[in-house]
């Protein structure tokens, strides 16, 4: 958080979870999902600060181009990354017109999986900001997939992290 607060010289007052920081009673609910577009709006600000700040790039192309960045998200959901963002951009709509506010997601399968998405895309966008390749991230998504596919909330965990990171440098 310290970092932010350097980043746009200012002080916190007020932290919030970044999107992917749920546990497990808070995983599927309005407040969630509204705080990972919030973590994915900072996160593209940075990776894209000139499209970011453009008002002809909506919420909808900025998944968009994220999405077509890290094309492995989507490479097990036959979707295209216009149809899901366009998805992700409705449910936001819903909540911030209170349509949305007060029953969870934990009954709506495909909010769920876009939920889950969401938080893959926010972890590449991260690893990306840090300064790891496409393709790095690209091979350590997919390798990873298939072994913490059921706690995909702990597949980036800082130790597997730093331990491909280690590899890598060899």
């Amino acid at each position: 958080m310290q970092n932010i607060a350097l980043d746009s010289g200012n002080k916190i007052t007020q932290s919030i979870p970044l999107g992917h920081l749920g546990d497990f009673n808070s995983m599927y609910t309005p407040q969630r999902f509204v705080e990972q577009v919030m973590a994915f709006e900072y996160l593209f600000d940075k990776l894209d600060h000139k499209n970011a700040q453009s008002p002809k790039f909506p919420l909808k192309k900025e998944l968009e181009c994220m999405f077509n960045e890290f094309p492995q998200l989507l490479s097990l959901t036959k979707i295209p990354a216009e149809i899901i963002s366009d998805q992700i951009k409705e449910i936001r709509r819903t909540i911030a017109h209170g349509y949305a506010y007060y029953y969870d997601f934990k009954n709506d399968s495909n909010t769920k999986c876009l939920m889950i998405l969401l938080d893959k895309l926010i972890k590449c966008m991260s690893l990306k900001w840090i300064g790891f390749s496409n393709n790095d991230i690209s091979n350590y998504t997919l390798s990873h997939e298939h072994r913490h596919h059921r706690h995909h909330r702990h597949a980036y965990s800082e130790m597997t992290l730093a331990v491909y990171y280690c590899s890598k440098q060899k």
